[in-house]
């Protein structure tokens, strides 16, 4: 019931969690450690003027596992109203971990830690660790929300370097929005990268884009992009891997004729002149 409540608390839905709260109070007593946890995070959500000192008496009182969740929700507390810098959030943070970890306090650590950063990069870190170690959370469908504002953020840092950028982006693509809105996101990265000569990084993401993200006849075009990146890296068994792998019916005569093109390029760099003819 104490974790019915919780859920419910996390899900915006503080009358549901009252009652859940009445229900656990009801069955195990009003003092116990976890019912006085929930009831404090429900004060804290409805802006009681004492809320947060329940959670400082809970961590000078309750057991330790309920005393190191009520210091890291008085942390995230005090973040949220502005109490704490997001400096001396991370800091406490790091001290708070190095004697406590697993479990709820994992997962919880993650989303302060997440609040608490302002380098989009370590955001993003924090977030897709969240999403993927605590994937069936609530707070984990929270963060691939998040995640998909925080990778647009990451891509509009210019002064970021680019490759960075890149394995960041790469380490969580799978975050991105799905259909145009994320292709886009990936394209916009893949041709930064060319641009700049960073032929590698850029068929990395233009492979996932072609071989998890598209169908029909736009994967055959991008495959085509792939190609020709794989061919301008001196790749060209690659290239060849590529529009071998993604052939189909039904694609358009000028698509058509620009991977029969890139093909015979390709055969001919491998030394398959005859085949190219």
């Amino acid at each position: 019931l104490v974790l019915k409540g919780e859920t419910a608390l996390a899900l915006g839905d503080p009358a549901g969690a009252r009652a859940a709260l009445a229900d656990a109070a009801n069955l195990a007593g009003p003092s116990s450690p976890e019912i006085e946890l929930l009831s404090a995070a429900l004060a804290v959500a409805s802006g009681e003027a004492d809320a947060r000192e329940r959670y400082r008496g809970l961590a000078r009182t309750a057991p330790p596992r309920v005393a190191a969740l009520a210091v890291l929700r008085l942390l995230a507390a005090d973040l949220e109203a502005g109490a704490v810098t997001r400096a001396r959030a991370r800091a406490d943070l790091a001290a708070l971990r190095l004697r406590w970890s697993g479990g709820v306090f994992a997962r919880e650590a993650l989303e302060v830690a997440a609040a608490a950063e302002t380098d989009i990069a370590r955001r993003i870190d924090a977030l897709g660790r969240l999403a993927r170690e605590h994937a069936r959370s609530d707070a984990a469908t929270l963060a691939r929300v998040e995640l998909q504002s925080a990778l647009a953020t990451l891509l509009d840092e210019e002064s970021r370097d680019p490759r960075d950028v890149a394995r960041l982006f790469y380490a969580n693509v799978e975050f991105a929005p799905l259909g145009a809105a994320g292709d886009a996101m990936v394209r916009r990265l893949a041709d930064r990268l060319i641009r700049l000569d960073l032929l590698k990084e850029a068929a990395e993401l233009l492979d996932h884009q072609v071989f998890k993200r598209l169908r029909g006849a736009e994967r055959s075009r991008v495959a085509a992009d792939l190609a020709q990146v794989h061919l301008d890296d001196r790749r060209p068994s690659e290239a060849l891997r590529v529009l071998r792998a993604t052939r189909m019916a039904g694609v358009d005569a000028a698509t058509l004729e620009r991977r029969r093109l890139l093909e015979a390029t390709a055969l001919e760099r491998t030394g398959s002149a005859d085949a190219a003819l």
